[in-house]
């Protein structure tokens, strides 16, 4: 066969072949034998009808359909013989028949990068430390007092730190309601979401008022809205003592300090677990930026295509698909990219999973949760369950080998660069 395949790009190749007419006419005859057994034409038995007339009246059809079986079929030989990772579907760019010279084809195709690691190991990182102090710790015995917080209604009128229900329509200075600013909301006296003044005209409120009021957004402080308020509720939420019984209600404490020492433990475990999410990020995009590559642009289209189609399921709601499209581009092509280095550093480390690491991951995840191990066996026996598991597994080794092989240096945090405990508690 008489072709060559040039590379164009890292991700685009030319295959160039050339079909002799000799080989074209000898398909054509044998297509034509075939079609006639079952062609009726005027003149003629049901498949009697000569070759030549056969080849006269549907010629032209037949050899379009020569050419491109052969196109096809010529590509996928040497796509075979190649072992072109091809990630689209090849483009004829240019095709010319003769009828003395035969068909010379030109095919485009996008192909998997092949991708150089020059640099994996000696990455410089930063891992940040989590040390959880005291004061976040109250903080979060302060948040579980308020969610256990007993609510009792205020008959002799509203005092600082007590919620007033209320409904509120937004006026113009001289008092006209302007249309479509009516709600309902609830404030806490002291938070200030609609400035001090503001909470200052709630104090004393009680069910049934209606006031006049003006408030202050923060964020837009130079802004003075009026409103027309109808108090509806106020009430008062009474905070429970930290003692060892209000430790023992909340689950299985047996003290105040048995509490601390569980949430404690549990930011530490939250933090070192964000710590390494933070660090896996990282480290994966010092192994991206250090080794640069194109994408194949196919692989990005196909990727938002399933993203855009995930997320309409998901919202099932209109949406601006090109912006969003262009918004997660980015993402798409880092997600890629990981995914093509994942194989490449699997295959230079020569990383595997054997089935005794899927075994000895099962072994562990039943005694880790309680779940039957023979159970877990019969499902993860399943072909789709145990290829999503062994290529999770993949990825922790790659991951694993990855940070082992880089150079981290631990940085504590600052309390005020950490979110607080509250947030973490709220996982």
């Amino acid at each position: 066969m008489d072709y060559s395949v040039n590379e164009v790009k890292s991700w685009l190749r030319e295959i160039r072949f050339h079909v002799p007419a000799e080989d074209i006419r000898q398909k054509m005859d044998e297509k034509i034998k075939v079609i006639r057994k079952n062609l009726s034409i005027p003149g003629f038995r049901k498949g009697k009808a000569p070759a030549e007339v056969v080849r006269l009246r549907y010629g032209k059809a037949i050899l379009e359909e020569v050419l491109e079986d052969i196109v096809n079929d010529t590509y996928q030989k040497i796509a075979d013989e190649k072992d072109l990772p091809a990630v689209g579907v090849p483009e004829v760019k240019e095709q010319k028949w003769d009828e003395q010279d035969g068909l010379d084809v030109t095919i485009e195709v996008q192909v998997e990068p092949e991708i150089h690691l020059e640099k994996y190991t000696g990455l410089k990182l930063t891992k940040e430390i989590y040390k959880v102090t005291d004061e976040e710790i109250e903080k979060t015995i302060e948040k579980l007092r308020k969610e256990n917080a007993t609510v009792e209604t205020v008959e002799d009128g509203a005092a600082e730190g007590d919620y007033v229900k209320a409904e509120l329509q937004e006026v113009s200075e001289t008092g006209v309601p302007l249309v479509g600013r009516r709600q309902e909301k609830e404030i806490r006296i002291g938070d200030k979401a609609y400035g001090e003044e503001f909470d200052k005209g709630l104090l004393g409120a009680k069910k049934d008022n209606q006031l006049r009021l003006s408030g202050r957004f923060p964020a837009q402080p130079e802004l003075v809205h009026h409103y027309s308020v109808k108090v509806l509720d106020v009430t008062r939420h009474v905070l429970p003592e930290v003692t060892d019984d209000f430790a023992k209600d909340l689950g299985d404490y047996e003290s105040v300090e048995d509490l601390r020492k569980k949430i404690r433990e549990y930011l530490e475990y939250e933090g070192e677990r964000r710590a390494r999410e933070a660090l896996i990020e990282s480290a994966i995009n010092a192994l991206i930026d250090a080794n640069p590559f194109e994408v194949p642009p196919v692989m990005v289209e196909t990727y938002l295509d399933a993203y855009v189609e995930d997320i309409q399921k998901q919202i099932n709601s209109e949406f601006n698909v090109n912006a969003f499209r262009e918004g997660q581009r980015p993402l798409a092509i880092r997600e890629i990219k990981w995914h093509l280095m994942k194989k490449k550093l699997a295959e230079v480390a020569g990383i595997e999973i054997s089935d005794e690491d899927i075994d000895r991951y099962i072994e562990n995840l039943a005694e880790s949760t309680g779940q039957n191990e023979r159970k877990l066996k019969a499902k993860y026996s399943l072909e789709k369950h145990r290829n999503r598991l062994k290529n999770e597994l993949l990825e922790k080794k790659i991951i694993d080998f990855l940070l082992e092989k880089s150079e981290i240096e631990e940085v504590e945090l600052k309390t005020s660069q950490l979110e607080t405990a509250e947030d973490l508690a709220e996982e």
